[in-house]
């Protein structure tokens, strides 16, 4: 019996939603990885186009969504 890791995903983007993590939770799930919960927040985004015109949530993440980052893990423990 092949062992079960259990990891987690935190991440920013500019335009977060449930599926951002849908990739890698595939890939985890492939290599015996257990997902224990998953965090995602705003986050400064300047990728393609959007660097034209400044990026997106800048600003962000905030100090509140960093807190609650550091919450979410601090609960996986």
């Amino acid at each position: 019996m092949e062992a079960v890791w259990d990891c987690s995903f935190i991440a920013t983007a500019g335009n977060p939603t449930k599926s951002c993590f849908n990739s890698i939770v595939d890939v985890t799930k492939a290599k015996h990885y257990n997902g224990l919960g998953r965090y995602i927040s705003r986050g400064y985004d300047t990728y393609g186009l959007f660097k034209l015109v400044g990026g997106l949530q800048k600003g962000n993440p905030t100090e509140e969504e960093i807190k609650r980052a550091v919450d979410f893990y601090k609960n996986l423990l």
